[in-house]
């Protein structure tokens, strides 16, 4: 008998690696990372505690008490998901999504950029009085709107 068969015949009847303990297992190494960032003793039995029972969860051959275990965590976190997810469309629909918002709040604080960036200001050599024009738009003919004055200027 070889070493994988004997594996196989060992891991046979037992419940595996499913969602939970995926989770678990996770759960382990980061609480590990961070017991050693923080120095922090309990993190660190705590890690060993989630440890003992992921490892415990992969090899118990009750099987059904397992498999129930997580579904109840799979209700739970379908629930936990289904919250975000409505949170997420109650936001779309009031028409706010990340980019939109993210828009928003960009030309808020740049609006007097953009204004400044997409019009030239001129002053009307006649009366003095300032006068708005699109940019880019090469030589123009601009009318003042107090004396009825006309000059060119480029934009």
């Amino acid at each position: 008998m070889n070493f994988r068969q004997s594996l196989y015949g060992f891991f046979n009847g037992r419940n595996g690696l499913d969602t939970l303990g995926k989770i678990t297992g996770i759960s382990a190494i980061v609480l590990f990372i961070l017991s050693a960032i923080l120095r922090s003793g309990f993190l660190y039995i705590l890690t060993i505690a989630l440890l003992f029972y992921t490892y415990f969860r992969i090899m118990s051959r009750d099987i059904t008490k397992r498999r129930g275990e997580n579904a109840r965590f799979l209700s739970l976190s379908w629930r936990f998901k289904a919250f975000f997810t409505n949170i997420g469309v109650f936001f779309r629909n009031i028409g706010v999504t990340f980019k939109n918002f993210k828009d928003k709040i960009i030309n808020a604080f740049s609006g007097i950029k953009d204004v400044e960036s997409s019009y030239k200001i001129f002053t009307c050599p006649e009366c003095g009085q300032k006068v708005r024009v699109p940019a880019h738009h090469g030589k123009i003919m601009i009318t003042c709107p107090k004396c009825h004055k006309e000059f060119v200027k480029r934009s």
